[in-house]
């Protein structure tokens, strides 16, 4: 992938299976001011209150550091998945992510022609994990490649994907549910 959105940061976040209740309560919020057309994602791309009420980066009940997976683990996870690492991230900017752009120049990447895997740590324990895909994810051996990563990182650690877009959350231990998921991408 030679380009990322900085807007992608976090976008299809991967987490700790026991925040699922914190991020339904969190979809809940953007569906009410939705219904209420408070600067919403559907009526204005660029509304900054709907923007911000997604947590990007913030707090979690259950962080990923908790699980104590080191930088290191992951990045040998993601080599011996055939992803490639990216000395030099080339995101296309976005003026939204002036407060997170830090944050995302110092992820970790490993990528593949149609999707990208990003990690930040804190010393050498991850602490937030993200994936970005480009338009063209169609590759069937690109999305079984990127089903396998997801579903063995649920499985070993009980994560779930949130899409904050889409407000869906997807059980990683779930193969079937991974594959539907990234079926509707296309």
């Amino acid at each position: 992938m030679d380009y990322y959105f900085e807007s992608s940061y976090l976008t299809q976040e991967i987490t700790s299976g026991k925040n699922r209740d914190f991020v339904l309560d969190v979809f809940d919020h953007l569906n009410d001011l939705e219904e209420n057309d408070i600067n919403t994602w559907k009526h204005s791309e660029t509304s900054d209150y709907y923007f911000q009420q997604r947590p990007i980066g913030g707090n979690r009940p259950f962080s990923i550091l908790d699980l104590n997976i080191t930088n290191t683990d992951l990045k040998e996870f993601l080599l011996n998945q055939g992803l490639i690492p990216s000395e030099k991230k080339e995101f296309v900017e976005d003026q939204q992510m002036d407060d997170y752009r830090q944050n995302i120049g110092n992820a970790d990447c490993f990528s593949n022609t149609s999707y990208a895997v990003f990690f930040s740590s804190v010393n050498d324990s991850v602490d937030y994990i993200w994936f970005d895909y480009k338009d063209d994810f169609s590759t069937e051996s690109d999305r079984l490649a990127v089903s396998a990563i997801l579903n063995e990182l649920g499985q070993k650690y009980a994560f779930i994907l949130i899409d904050w877009y889409e407000r869906n959350i997807i059980d990683l231990s779930d193969q079937k549910r991974i594959n539907q998921y990234l079926d509707s991408l296309l």
